[in-house]
């Protein structure tokens, strides 16, 4: 809550690189990408899971065909 309430008026365009970096590194634990090949697409299906350091519910985004994302997401 405190970490929210800090970083909602941060204008994410002012923020350095090395500053958006930092700010995932403090809450993302672990990301995980897979891929399955797609017999019938000339591409594999990604996926990819987000582990955070503090308690939330899983967070699972899945790419599709026309790359757009599904599931939910920390930040757009």
């Amino acid at each position: 809550k405190k970490f929210t309430d800090k970083c909602q008026n941060l204008d994410p365009e002012k923020l350095s690189f090395e500053t958006k970096r930092a700010i995932i590194e403090l809450i993302v634990e672990k990301i995980t990408v897979t891929t399955e090949s797609a017999p019938e697409k000339y591409y594999p299906e990604i996926s990819v899971d987000i582990e955070y350091r503090f308690a939330t519910t899983p967070n699972h985004i899945a790419y599709v065909e026309d790359c757009t994302v599904t599931g939910s997401a920390l930040c757009t």
